[in-house]
């Protein structure tokens, strides 16, 4: 028998509704009454403070690599010990201009592939975004800092 739901439904647990299990339920429910769903979720969490609290800090006892992480993978596929791989062939320094990098720098990515070029310092890859990740746009603004410098 074919199973409905998210991958991780285990074939034991007690199926509800349109043969879902609970969670896969809820989702479904909280994705389709999404503003409904969140006001009621802004008003438990506003009448139980101690227990969302308390959930936090089951999460970031289970994820001890944190939200960064999380984010990392999410977005760009990494998991951390590529990230720290990445770090160490950079010798944890930006390649542009040899400042210290770390975990929480900035990825530097090619938009239109995703493919991940290398962490860079804030400045530098704030400095690639505004010239859109164009190398002709680059050689034109040192062309002409060296005419005007």
């Amino acid at each position: 028998m074919r199973r409905l739901g998210h991958p991780s439904c285990h074939p034991t647990r007690q199926l509800h509704a349109k043969g879902l299990c609970g969670a896969c339920y809820a989702r479904r429910i909280y994705a389709s009454r999404t503003d409904k769903a969140k006001a009621s979720v802004r008003l438990w969490r506003a009448a139980n403070p101690e227990k969302c609290a308390e959930y936090s800090r089951r999460w970031r006892d289970r994820h001890p690599d944190g939200r960064r992480a999380n984010h990392l993978r999410s977005m760009y596929g990494l998991e951390p010990h590529e990230t720290w791989a990445l770090l160490e062939y950079q010798q944890h320094a930006c390649p542009i201009c040899k400042a210290p990098v770390s975990v929480g720098s900035h990825v530097d990515h090619d938009h239109a592939t995703g493919r991940v070029r290398g962490m860079l310092c804030l400045e530098h890859n704030i400095g690639l975004g505004h010239f859109s990740d164009s190398p002709d746009l680059l050689r034109s603004a040192a062309l002409y800092l060296e005419r005007r410098g």
